[in-house]
């Protein structure tokens, strides 16, 4: 197999991004302040002190915006580190029916908690949807894992019956060089946060278990587990 050739970034490119981010910023600071002011929150006298600190507020929106591109650019957010990075994985249309609760069709063992927490409901019919891979790089909860895209839980989150035909379809493709592997969802019923952990063992076995977001119990990142979300930039 050839080696891949990692092109160098060029001048071009960094000044085209750099121009992007000031017209963006300077776009977004416009709004915000016109946004205080009608709250009036900002007169000519605050504006003054505003002006006066711009250094100080100019050096903290750059460190949370290189922040920012630094998580995009390593593909690492929080506890997680992108493993799909240019790779097309796409969830196919569901028509909301095909709950976990009874996915006999695909695994072996089924936790009767999706029954005894109400999670066997249909669901709303989904379009085809682009996901994300992730592998776990440090040891967590579910809050603290989840919680380190910095994005509204509902933004993270898939269906059942998505969630069943991403496993039919993927889960023999993202697997340690073992063989094997655990896949971790969130999705949603009512108000409450639940986390599909469903495994594929090296012989072929798959079984699928459910907890609550609040849930304490740490993952391991030893395990290397895998976490699908929703594309967040789609």
């Amino acid at each position: 197999m050839k080696d891949m050739i990692t092109l160098k970034v060029t001048t071009g490119q960094i000044d085209g991004f750099a121009s992007v981010v000031a017209d963006a910023t300077r776009k977004k600071t416009r709004e915000e302040l016109n946004t205080f002011a009608e709250a009036g929150h900002l007169d000519s006298a605050t504006m003054q002190r505003v002006l006066a600190n711009g250094d100080k507020i100019a050096a903290a929106a750059t460190k949370a915006g290189m922040e920012k591109l630094r998580e995009i650019a390593s593909g690492i957010f929080g506890c997680l580190k992108r493993i799909s990075t240019g790779k097309n994985v796409v969830i196919a249309a569901t028509k909301g029916t095909e709950t976990l609760a009874s996915a006999n069709d695909v695994f072996n063992y089924i936790d009767s908690d999706f029954n005894n927490w109400g999670c066997d409901k249909v669901e709303e019919a989904t379009l085809e949807t682009p996901v994300e891979v992730y592998e776990q790089i440090e040891d967590a909860s579910y809050r603290k894992i989840f919680g380190g895209f910095g994005q509204n839980l509902d933004r993270l989150r898939l269906t059942t019956p998505q969630i069943k035909k991403f496993f039919a379809a993927e889960a023999d493709n993202w697997l340690r060089e073992d063989g094997w592997a655990v896949y971790h969802f969130l999705f949603k019923v009512g108000d409450n946060f639940f986390v599909v952990s469903a495994l594929r063992f090296a012989d072929g076995y798959r079984k699928a278990d459910v907890l609550p977001l609040s849930h304490e119990s740490v993952c391991s990142a030893e395990n290397r587990h895998r976490f699908v979300l929703p594309q967040l930039d789609a």
